[in-house]
């Protein structure tokens, strides 16, 4: 048996697995042209396309193409650390309105009648008005921080009789 282990061990090493491990298709092993997450493709223009197997099932791909397929690879790469740490998030819900969002997000709370109140009365004359309709994930931190800036020059946030 020891000669067939050393006899394998000469024939991975010639076409350039590092172990016996990695011949056995081992966890963390990349065989040759074959990636254990996501695939890379060249495009017709020369650039490089990344797709993955989301942990929702769907088949993902890179929201841009990459100028090298390390760019490409480096991008797999870290969609896998986000999935294996849970900080994945999903690309489609960057698409839902803010209108949406801040609807859902009241009303998916356990709120006092009273702060319901407030909540939507801060949607609907100081959020919505500004960033009404777009798609969360197109709003930015640099956005968030001129709006709230505006809102603390403007003064404090006084209800209007036709806000209760």
């Amino acid at each position: 048996m020891f000669e067939s282990l050393s006899r394998l061990s000469v024939t991975s090493s010639m076409l350039g697995w590092s172990s016996l491990r990695d011949l056995a298709g081992g966890e963390g092993c990349l065989m040759a042209g074959k990636r254990r997450f996501g695939r890379v493709r060249r495009l017709p223009s020369g650039r490089f396309q990344a797709r993955y197997l989301g942990p929702d099932g769907k088949d993902r791909p890179a929201p841009d193409t990459f100028a090298s397929k390390t760019a490409a690879e480096v991008w797999l790469a870290r969609k896998e650390v986000e999935i294996r740490d849970g900080e994945w998030i999903d690309p489609d819900l960057g698409k839902v309105a803010f209108t949406v969002y801040a609807e859902s997000w009241v009303r998916d709370r356990m709120l006092k009648p009273r702060t319901e109140e407030l909540y939507r009365g801060l949607l609907k004359n100081h959020l919505l008005p500004f960033f009404g309709n777009r798609a969360v994930g197109e709003i930015r931190e640099p956005e968030v921080r001129r709006w709230h800036k505006e809102r603390l020059v403007a003064g404090p946030w006084r209800p209007r009789l036709s806000d209760r």
